[in-house]
């Protein structure tokens, strides 16, 4: 897959900060501890909007970062 969009990381970076620190960070700790750490999210953090929940997810991608989805509340 090619690398993230100019226009689908703003997407993401505007509607999703908590999101991309969230990848900065694990990149951060991968670099710093040698290990895989991945990003912990729900559905419920991208506020139904599918389009957002791809770019994010290409984002974190294009950076190299896993993303662990917890089950909706109530399953």
């Amino acid at each position: 897959m090619k690398k993230i969009t100019p226009e689908a990381q703003k997407l993401a970076e505007e509607a999703a900060p908590k999101f991309i620190t969230a990848v900065q960070k694990s990149k951060e700790a991968r670099q710093a501890h040698h290990e895989e750490v991945s990003v912990i999210t729900s559905l419920e953090a991208f506020n139904d909007d599918p389009m957002l929940l791809y770019a994010c997810l290409w984002y974190a991608s294009s950076e190299e970062i896993a993303v662990t989805m917890l089950p909706a509340e109530g399953c």
